[in-house]
């Protein structure tokens, strides 16, 4: 039986993360109240605060489930696939998602930002061990054929690439832009003509 109770925990600790990041995206910082998460993950502000004392860890909770996901998809695969390769489809995968899902670029970004300027201390170095296991998955499955500091430094430019792109939205659409940053990242500014 306490299988199944923490498959429910589990569905309602993602369902409030989901609701919490959707809902940063699409209304911001301050309008993302505890309240308003609780609505819309369908629970009481009690049940969330069983699953955590402040909306914080709520973010964290999706933003660790994100980088996992990532793990996974860079542990898997196809060995063929070169490193920039595989980030730049990860990180396209997320731009073709519609604005509203809470995996879409738009939604990740922001939930970056937020994160990156306004969480609580307690909560920036679970966020960096994430970015250092990243490259360290990075690193494994290229089996040390990519330098240490370069994978980590891939694996973490891969994952603000969006925000660039994002900012620079006005220039050309997303996708071409977030296909540019790659391609400079991967063969450089000045390419010889021939």
């Amino acid at each position: 039986m306490s299988g199944l109770r923490e498959k429910k925990k589990q569905q309602t600790r993602e369902r409030i993360a989901t609701a919490a990041v959707k809902l940063l995206a699409s209304v911001g910082e301050a309008n993302a109240t505890v309240a308003k998460i609780a609505e819309r993950a369908e629970i009481s502000p009690r049940t969330f605060h069983n699953y955590s004392p402040r909306r914080e860890e709520a973010f964290c909770f999706f933003f660790e489930n994100l980088v996992r996901r990532w793990i996974m998809e860079i542990t898997n695969a196809p060995a063929e696939e070169q490193p920039i390769d595989l980030l730049k489809r990860l990180a396209l995968t997320h731009a073709s998602l519609p604005d509203d899902d809470p995996y879409s670029a738009k939604s990740i970004i922001r939930l970056i930002d937020y994160m990156s300027g306004s969480v609580e201390q307690d909560l920036i170095e679970p966020g960096r061990r994430l970015f250092q296991q990243l490259g360290d998955a990075l690193f494994e499955r290229t089996n040390g054929e990519l330098g240490y500091v370069d994978a980590h430094v891939l694996a973490t430019f891969a994952f603000f690439s969006g925000g660039i792109a994002l900012q620079m939205n006005k220039i050309a659409p997303y996708q071409e832009v977030l296909q540019s940053i790659f391609t400079i990242f991967d063969q450089g500014v000045w390419q010889e003509k021939e």
